[in-house]
């Protein structure tokens, strides 16, 4: 091989390297960043069944249920739920910032 015919074909190489390193780059950028294949994605359903009256009271049930859609593995180590009611002896009155919202005292 002459020295014109090399001098190409390292040329050729290097133009193939480089356009390999190039689309490498731009998929790992598409599948991880865009993606987000690193972030979590989790699906939370909260159900609520009322049951009742129970000796003159309602009863709620609350369930939780999480699925994991991504390739993260993810533990709770608690789940906290925050519950509002209205006692008995009180009425039902709208809240005075954000009506129609009820006011939960």
């Amino acid at each position: 091989m002459d020295t014109e015919t090399k001098n190409a074909f390292d040329v050729v190489l290097s133009a193939a390297t480089l356009l390999t390193v190039l689309v490498a780059g731009a998929w790992a950028y598409f599948r991880f960043s865009r993606e987000g294949l690193h972030k979590p994605r989790i699906e939370l359903d909260l159900e609520c069944d009322f049951f009742g009256p129970q000796q003159g009271s309602y009863i709620a049930a609350f369930s939780v249920c999480v699925h994991n859609k991504g390739q993260l593995e993810y533990r709770f180590k608690d789940i906290r739920l925050r519950v509002l009611g209205i006692r008995r002896s009180e009425s039902l009155t709208t809240w005075e910032k954000q009506k129609p919202l009820l006011f939960f005292p």
